[in-house]
């Protein structure tokens, strides 16, 4: 995350039976005003929810989305993630993300910025 006071904690990984070697892993994601996660991508689908304020996604061949407290979020899997910030400027932003990846990998991938 570009700001230093971002929080990207992991509250849960578990390997979910029967689907082959995949585990579930779900993060508390915290952003303070203004905050933006570099450019990236997920390797697998992730679902979420906001839990205060307001949350700005924007994925390559998208329009910008905004999700305020209260809404579920998805996030697409191989798909370059252009813009995922805290959408104030005075408060901040948390919401939780479970992503469903192939055992041990990472949930972020990061990619070089848009030309």
């Amino acid at each position: 995350m570009v700001n230093a006071t971002a929080t990207r904690v992991e509250m849960m990984r578990r390997e979910i039976p029967g689907a082959d070697g995949r585990e579930a892993v779900m993060f508390l994601i915290t952003l303070p005003p203004g905050a933006a996660a570099p450019v990236h991508a997920h390797p697998g689908i992730g679902v979420g929810y906001v839990l205060e304020g307001s949350y700005e996604s924007q994925y390559e061949g998208e329009t910008l989305q905004r999700f305020e407290a209260g809404d579920a979020i998805y996030d697409l899997a191989h798909t370059p993630h252009l813009i995922a910030r805290n959408a104030s400027n005075s408060l901040p932003l948390r919401f939780l993300m479970t992503f469903i990846v192939a055992k041990g990998d990472s949930t972020l991938l990061p990619l070089p910025p848009p030309q």
